[in-house]
């Protein structure tokens, strides 16, 4: 005996998959590419363009610090004034290098918080003293002994 099984059935009668029909004059579907990753090269660019940028902060901030506490008003610094005067005057001193043309005056002796008043008791056992200058930075005031460059 045969078994007559109806179109788009199994023989277990089931029915059978059917292949998709495509519309008339349509192309066929070509199958989908998985999506692209994004390139990270310019996150990774801005990145390294940013600790960069951080590191020269850092390196010109350290320079800025050493130059400028290497030329203060300290002991074996130098200033472009020179104490000429009995009579106290208003002058504006600027630490130089001591190799410098304009270094003046060696400092021999720093006082904080005194004054010109205290001068002749606080700097008379400084090396070479000379003279004294008051200097103010902020806050703070310091006596300079200044001796000859």
């Amino acid at each position: 005996m045969t078994d007559a099984t109806t179109p788009g059935t199994t023989p277990a009668g089931q029915s059978a998959p059917v292949p998709p029909v495509e519309a008339a004059g349509a192309p066929p579907t070509a199958p989908t590419a998985p999506p692209q990753k994004k390139s990270n090269a310019l996150k990774i660019v801005l990145i390294v363009l940013g600790a960069v940028v951080v590191l020269c902060g850092l390196g010109v901030f350290a320079l800025v610090k050493l130059v400028s506490s290497a030329l203060d008003f300290s002991v074996g610094n130098c200033v472009n004034v020179k104490p000429d005067s009995v009579v106290a005057v208003q002058v504006d001193p600027v630490a130089v290098s001591c190799d410098s043309p304009e270094a003046e005056s060696k400092i021999v002796a720093v006082h904080e918080n005194a004054s010109l008043v205290d001068a002749e008791t606080l700097c008379a056992d400084a090396p070479g003293f000379i003279g004294a200058m008051q200097v103010r930075i902020g806050n703070n005031t310091k006596l300079l002994c200044l001796a000859d460059n």
